[in-house]
């Protein structure tokens, strides 16, 4: 299935999701390199049509923001076309594959970067920090999707939802080290994050790169270990575990020491003489003929 206009050829790779008002599809253009991807999102209602066209000619003015390819009219609908990035969906990643905390800090800082560098308006920052717009490539570089799942938020997204939305991927990404209470630099910045404390994506970055060294360096101390109450359980049933094999060893010792001393002062040779007059059926004699005593 193909989207056709004057200019542009689009194959279409796959459905993405379809309701009575959008539509979102995967699709390459023709004559394209083989892994070039674009998303295409179609709005079907009229409303959407005539709230979207002064937003879509505005992020055509907006250089920053080069995700943005074009948008068109076609068959009633608005079309909304962006690059479409490679990569595995960030929460089936962080579900499925085991990763280190360098790759995530890694992760956390390409996210606020990609958020200073594009210069998104505030409706799409927001649908792009859906998880399901989050993708991670295979060096950990976190990059945005644009399904529009939320168009009736256009015109009301503050910066406290984006914040908020910011907040809850970071915390997803180091769920593990919030729980161990082994991070609590890291903590501390998303509990900003959320709170909307920074005033602008530049000054959350800039604070996070502190952070991001500062996580580093610890690593290289390894001085990362986990301090939460599961943390100290598992601590006392370690020493829990050395105790009793310091009294197993001990005791195996004291056995040992005990057979020694039985033995010495009960020898197997301290009784009465042992008889080898038979053996079995067999009578001995001396060499003389004269029977052994």
């Amino acid at each position: 299935m193909r989207i056709r206009t004057l200019e542009k050829n689009y194959e279409i790779l796959l459905k993405e999701s379809e309701d009575q008002r959008s539509r979102i599809v995967i699709a390459r253009e023709a004559g394209s390199p083989p892994d070039s991807r674009f998303l295409l999102e179609e709005l079907k209602q009229e409303a959407d049509i005539h709230a979207f066209l002064p937003f879509c000619e505005e992020q055509k003015k907006n250089e920053p923001f080069d995700d943005f390819v074009e948008y068109f009219s076609l068959d009633g609908s608005l079309y909304l076309v962006f690059r479409h990035p490679e990569g595995e969906n960030l929460k089936k990643w962080l579900e499925t594959y085991k990763s280190s905390l360098e790759e995530r800090l890694r992760a956390a800082k390409s996210l606020l970067q990609n958020m200073v560098f594009l210069n998104m308006p505030p409706y799409l920052q927001y649908e792009a920090l859906n998880f399901k717009n989050l993708v991670i490539d295979k060096n950990s570089t976190i990059h945005f999707c644009y399904g529009l799942y939320e168009p009736e938020r256009l015109e009301n997204v503050t910066r406290e939802d984006i914040w908020s939305r910011t907040g809850e991927v970071l915390t997803e990404l180091f769920l593990m080290e919030f729980g161990e209470k082994s991070c609590p630099s890291i903590e501390r910045f998303a509990e900003l994050v959320e709170k909307g404390n920074f005033t602008s994506y530049l000054e959350a970055y800039r604070a996070f790169a502190a952070v991001y060294e500062e996580t580093f360096e610890a690593l290289k101390r390894n001085e990362i270990k986990p301090q939460g109450p599961g943390a100290r359980v598992i601590e006392r049933g370690k020493a829990l575990l050395r105790f009793l094999r310091y009294l197993l060893t001990a005791a195996v010792l004291a056995c040992l020491v005990f057979y020694l001393i039985y033995t010495v002062l009960h020898p197997q040779g301290s009784g009465e003489p042992v008889n080898f007059e038979r053996i079995g059926t067999l009578e001995l004699k001396d060499p003389h003929g004269a029977e052994t005593d």
